[in-house]
């Protein structure tokens, strides 16, 4: 992956769910705050988009993140909800574009 920590979850989504069903799927990835930048926080990105969105590649304008966890900041119970409404939301047979960022 030569495009960074982020878009490595998109190329999960591709690889998993590039030639599956017409079905929506998702990707939920965690990543940490870069090292050294003394913030023990991480964030959560959401990408969840119907099968040919997967199969021709996904970038941020249809991700959603959740950014800021810790015990500091957005705390783990509230980024769990958060992500959890924004799947729901992802994968609603009715759906047809993700939503805007809130």
């Amino acid at each position: 992956m030569k495009n960074g920590r982020v878009r490595a979850g998109y190329q999960v989504g591709q690889e998993l769910y590039g030639e599956d069903s017409t079905a929506r799927n998702a990707v939920v990835h965690v990543i940490g705050e870069r090292p050294g930048n003394g913030q023990n926080t991480y964030s959560v990105y959401i990408g969840g988009v119907p099968r040919l969105r997967w199969k021709t590649g996904i970038n941020h304008d249809v991700v959603r993140v959740v950014s800021g966890v810790s015990t500091s900041s957005t705390l783990p119970a509230k980024a769990a909800a958060q992500v959890l409404e924004i799947l729901i939301d992802f994968l609603s047979p009715t759906k047809t574009t993700p939503s805007p960022a809130p």
